[in-house]
């Protein structure tokens, strides 16, 4: 009965697999060097490692689902083990905004003085109160700090969606009349997010001077679209979840454009497969090509970024 769903999950969780494999080769080299873009790669662990979990765990339910329906056991399904897939989904999901979002802060941050390291509580601020984009707001640098306080709205709307997902399994009006209100709000942060990192993404392409850079800009110009369409379901799904656990039959707002929003969501992962494929291609680019900053003087860049601030 559900067994397109267990192919599909199945078919995600080999995906995966073959891209930790592919990335293993640059994440061993920049990870333990002094490169920052190192960062990148806890988070694309992350990222990678929920998507694998969720698989397996939907594979697990949808089994014990099948089981149900053919009479082998009596069990229905254990709901918790769809809820926890949908967390770790909501979380890939947010790991790969946040990623686009690092990777375009790099493309400043890579001449930029490296920073103080900061630890605990300070850290943990940091995810919470854009102090970083204050800071480069104190300096003038208008793009960064945009692209900081960017980041921190990722981090809202991530929070949002894990907390949407873990009422997926409640039952009663007003607990789901709440996880709908979280969902609409989570998938419209979201899909701002996305926009606003397309455009970063745009304008930097238009004033960048180096190639290296440009190519690690475009990987993330192409994620923007894919995720656009990836949260349009979302939304669609938000708006047409009823305080019943059902989802409204009349769609059509939602499927003038793309179709039935409900295959879409179920094929998400297409789109998702997709954009962190772009983002390990990105990891090789930086493998390959990732400039020396002794290769560069410092001051020519403080020239572009006045340039580019000031055009903002």
């Amino acid at each position: 009965m559900f067994s397109q769903w267990r192919t599909i999950s199945i078919v995600e969780i080999a995906f995966y697999f073959l891209l930790i494999i592919f990335s293993v080769i640059p994440a061993f080299k920049i990870f333990f060097s002094k490169s920052k873009f190192k960062r990148f790669y806890i988070r694309y662990s992350l990222l990678v490692f929920s998507k694998v979990v969720s698989g397996c765990l939907l594979v697990a339910y949808i089994e014990q689902l099948n089981n149900y329906a053919s009479g082998k056991s009596q069990n229905e399904g254990d709901i918790n083990l769809l809820v926890a897939a949908l967390v770790l989904t909501s979380i890939s999901f947010g790991f790969i905004n946040i990623l686009t979002n690092f990777v375009i802060s790099y493309t400043d941050e890579f001449y930029l003085p490296p920073k103080e390291k900061v630890k605990g509580i300070v850290k943990v601020l940091e995810m919470v109160i854009p102090i970083s984009a204050l800071i480069e707001l104190s300096k003038g640098n208008y793009i960064l700090a945009s692209e900081f306080f960017v980041s921190n709205l990722t981090f809202y709307a991530l929070i949002l969606n894990i907390v949407g997902a873990t009422r997926m399994g409640d039952t009663g009006v007003a607990s789901r009349t709440t996880t709908k209100q979280i969902m609409e709000a989570s998938s419209i942060l979201f899909a701002i997010i996305i926009v606003l990192n397309g455009l970063f993404a745009a304008r930097k392409i238009y004033h960048q001077r180096s190639p290296y850079f440009t190519r690690i800009l475009w990987t993330s110009l192409f994620i923007s679209p894919l995720l656009l369409v990836r949260i349009i379901y979302s939304i669609g799904a938000a708006f047409t979840f009823n305080v019943d656990g059902t989802f409204t039959e009349n769609t059509s707002k939602f499927t003038f454009l793309f179709g039935d929003w409900r295959l879409f969501l179920g094929l998400s992962f297409v789109e998702e497969f997709i954009c962190t494929v772009l983002l390990c291609v990105t990891s090789w680019i930086v493998y390959i090509g990732e400039p020396k900053e002794k290769d560069f003087e410092y001051s020519e860049y403080s020239a572009y970024s006045k340039e580019f601030n000031e055009s903002a």
